[in-house]
């Protein structure tokens, strides 16, 4: 409950501080809040977003002109005219004293070195109608591309003869751009796999491959196709298959290659109830199934067999013609029977009416099992309960009625039963700072942490939508504190002045207090001082942690606020408020 309020404070106070008239103070927008550079008014910091200039049409930039701002203004220009669109700087003190910057890419700007994504039809690269000047593109000095004034491309220097080449040399570009003269071979293929001349396939069967492979045999001038043969082993993925193989399977697959043989008994029988096994010299297959004993698993047979382990009947009804007899041979007397389910007896002798002073024995289940219990007869009756036991002792109602009272009451600081003849009353007590009880609509006092796994509403008229509601005002915990103090788990809005220095504050592990927050603020020394930005209000963390990635984080201008919240490693700065 306690962090849901410290959220909901920590979101009240933001608002506070952020409705003063006027600020004063380092403005920081971005990420990274407990680092300002202390040079700069307004810093921005972030690596993925920017800074939007004013975007101003005709109309915006001739009133804007029309106003003759102060030199240094920068604007972005969207209309077509002035002349163009793109970042514009007033430069002088006149109203005609704007430049369009160079570096815009425009259709009127420098070519870059990223290309224009702004080119319009009919831009290009080169020199104009009426220049008669080549265009010439150099390296370290070299050219190595010209465009002539008759619009042909002349490459002085490629690798390239200037004489006619031979009927089977071309010119190729490189994976680099560079021109080069190739004499080309008539015959397309030159090596095989790195072999020249005339070259072997052959296939390889190996035992040993895991799948298809292609081997140079370089001494012999062979390229091996290498198969693999399935021999079941654990990484192989696939092979071809051996004949005797094939004989195995076709022998399952035909009508007649699969057979049951007799049943397996005695010492013959197999652990896993059974086995296949392969006559090689009729080709066939053949099924043998054990007969179950109390060793071996197998089939029940019309014979009779001795089983062993648990067995389960799901069956709707399980007839038993006959006796049914459950005995253990090596301990007399301890064969066991067990009922899940109801137990029907339909031929049962009704017992005769209680009579006064006889006793009955009747059957009773407990936990697991069904036993024997002696009862006199008045407990037969519709007034069964003579006596029950207690924590405090044996309470005993009539003797011949077997009446009781149960009651209840609040004394005490727990929950107790207390005896009194014919009565049992359960004494819960009304919660406390110092008891356990029951929760009442009462004032309450509760002692120790509590934690609720829902939502959690405090009043009443609005209907629960998150897991702290609260419908009215909220109080938190707030003090001033002094130079050199370690917050604490109470403290929540902190604040704190400076000296004639620096003061300094702590903030405790961060990886006992995940979650936590701290609002902390710098107050004024008094009314009449006015506000001191040469001295700072420090605030530490535990060796080997961080706020935002620093060791500390300052507050140098008095009504300055941080929220500070542990992460369970370090602390993170959700905010800083500016001062006045």
């Amino acid at each position: 409950m306690k962090k849901f309020l410290r959220i909901a404070s920590m979101v009240l106070a933001t608002l506070l501080f952020f409705s003063y008239d006027s600020l004063k103070a380092q403005v920081k927008i971005g990420g990274n809040p407990a680092v300002v550079d202390p040079d700069a008014i307004l810093e921005l910091e972030s690596n993925r977003k920017g800074l939007l200039l004013p975007r101003l049409n005709d109309a915006g930039f001739t009133a804007l002109k029309a106003a003759n701002p102060t030199q240094g203004m920068v604007i972005y220009y969207t209309g077509a005219t002035a002349p163009g669109a793109g970042f514009y700087l007033k430069t002088g003190p006149a109203i005609t004293d704007w430049v369009k910057m160079a570096s815009d890419g425009g259709a009127n700007g420098a070519w870059t070195l990223n290309g224009n994504s702004n080119a319009a039809v009919g831009s290009f690269l080169g020199t104009p109608v009426g220049t008669n000047v080549p265009l010439v593109l150099k390296a370290a000095g070299q050219t190595g591309l010209t465009v002539g004034v008759d619009g042909k491309l002349v490459i002085p220097y490629a690798n390239v003869d200037v004489a006619a080449p031979a009927l089977n040399e071309v010119l190729l570009i490189e994976a680099d751009g560079t021109l080069r003269r190739k004499s080309l071979d008539l015959t397309s293929v030159k090596t095989l796999n790195g072999l020249q001349g005339d070259v072997v396939i052959e296939k390889d069967p190996d035992d040993n491959q895991n799948n298809f492979s292609i081997a140079v045999d370089a001494v012999n001038k062979k390229i091996l196709i290498k198969t693999p043969v399935m021999t079941g082993g654990a990484t192989q993925e696939y092979g071809f298959m051996k004949l005797d193989d094939w004989k195995k399977l076709q022998a399952i697959t035909s009508t007649d290659g699969f057979t049951v043989a007799a049943l397996l008994t005695g010492g013959t029988q197999d652990p896993n109830g059974g086995k296949f096994t392969y006559d090689a010299v009729s080709g066939k297959w053949s099924l043998s199934l054990n007969e179950a004993t109390e060793t071996a698993p197998g089939l029940i047979t019309t014979g009779a067999q001795t089983l062993a382990g648990n067995k389960t009947f799901k069956a709707a009804l399980t007839t038993v013609d006959g006796d049914l007899v459950v005995k253990n041979d090596a301990y007399p007397g301890t064969g066991n029977v067990t009922l899940d389910g109801k137990l029907k007896i339909g031929d049962a002798v009704d017992a005769p009416a209680p009579a006064a002073g006889t006793t009955y024995e009747v059957m009773v289940r407990d936990a697991t099992e069904v036993k024997k219990v002696t009862i006199p007869s008045w407990k037969l009756s519709t007034s069964a309960i003579a006596s029950i036991t207690t924590p405090a002792g044996t309470v005993t109602g009539n003797a011949a009625a077997g009446d009781l009272q149960f009651a209840t009451g609040t004394t005490g600081t727990d929950f107790a039963i207390a005896n009194s003849p014919n009565k049992i009353t359960f004494n819960i007590p009304d919660a406390s700072a110092t008891a356990r009880g029951l929760m009442t609509i009462n004032d309450q006092t509760f002692e120790g942490n509590k934690t609720f796994n829902k939502q959690v509403t405090v009043g009443s008229g609005v209907a629960a939508n998150s897991n702290l509601n609260i419908n009215g005002s909220v109080g938190v915990n707030f003090r001033e504190v002094a130079n050199g103090v370690t917050l604490g788990a109470n403290d929540y809005i902190v604040l704190i002045k400076t000296g004639a220095g620096d003061v300094s504050i702590s903030l405790p592990d961060a990886t006992t207090c995940s979650g936590r927050v701290y609002i902390i603020k710098r107050i004024p020394q008094g009314v009449a001082v006015p506000a001191d930005e040469t001295t700072s209000v420090i605030v530490n963390t535990s060796a080997g942690q961080t706020i935002n990635g620093v060791s500390n984080t300052k507050i140098t201008v008095p009504h300055t606020s941080i929220t500070l919240m542990s992460d369970g490693t370090n602390w993170q700065m959700l905010s800083r408020g500016p001062g006045l």
